[in-house]
């Protein structure tokens, strides 16, 4: 596959009625270990320079994608990642590895799983010279902090932890990781009304306390929105439901000035 076919993007619905534009998107597959591969969903500016590329790690047991190569996924990173791009960034939603149809817990910090991100990455390096950023929520925060310390240091501008997984996830808990390991900026991102038992906003703070040698971190708790449902599902408090377009402007705001 060329790159430019990679770039030949097939448009898509856009994704909330408060978008400015609908942007194209296109499905990527990424080889990553011997006959694996991960695929992608790219938003990709085509025109003037970028703030950075943002890949964004949902939570839950991840994401799959239909055969069509979309989503219909609400988790809080993917329905809202129409905002990332006009926010300025170019976007990468990243789906389950070809074996892993229902990440577990634990399988988030495993060797395959960061070795797998680790190709998306440099993929994504290797395509463009803009910073590169992972996002994760809910268990994707696992993912994100279990990348940031394996290559984080090496390939990362910084990585974003909303709704983080802290407690009742063995192996599969923020703070499970070497976080003291992690040495570019942190953006730690929580609502105060988030009542997931296995995220508890107060543990925000715990994160920080462990990211002792990050240059920068910052802790953002948000307010308000509505709460739907299951308290560890996507439209709960837990995702930021009513709030997106504040939360992610909270994010990529800090991200383009990274700041105590």
């Amino acid at each position: 596959m060329t790159i430019r076919s990679l770039r030949c993007f097939l448009l898509l619905a856009c994704l909330s009625v408060a978008s400015a534009v609908c942007s194209a998107e296109t499905m990527i597959p990424i080889p990553t270990r011997p006959d694996i591969t991960v695929k992608v969903l790219s938003m990709h500016h085509e025109e003037g320079p970028v703030k950075g590329v943002i890949i964004l790690l949902p939570g839950g047991t991840g994401m799959n994608l239909l055969p069509n190569g979309t989503t219909r996924s609400g988790n809080f990173l993917i329905r809202t990642r129409e905002l990332f791009y006009n926010a300025g960034f170019d976007v990468v939603a990243v789906s389950n590895a070809s074996d892993q149809k229902v990440m577990a817990p634990s399988y988030r910090a495993s060797a395959e799983h960061v070795a797998d991100l680790e190709a998306v990455v440099r993929y994504v390096k290797a395509h463009s010279d803009a910073p590169v950023w992972l996002v994760g929520t809910s268990r994707g925060t696992t993912s994100t902090a279990a990348a940031a310390v394996v290559f984080g240091n090496q390939l990362l501008a910084g990585v974003v932890l909303t709704s983080s997984v802290t407690t009742g996830q063995a192996g599969g808990s923020v703070l499970d990781q070497k976080l003291d390991q992690i040495k570019i900026p942190v953006l730690v991102v929580a609502h105060d009304n988030d009542t997931c038992k296995v995220t508890p906003p107060n543990a925000a703070n715990t994160i920080l306390r462990n990211l002792t040698n990050a240059p920068v971190t910052k802790l953002i708790v948000e307010t308000g929105g509505i709460s739907s449902g299951d308290p560890c599902e996507a439209f709960a408090h837990h995702g930021y439901n009513g709030i997106e377009a504040q939360t992610v402007s909270d994010i990529t705001n800090w991200m383009a000035a990274p700041s105590q």
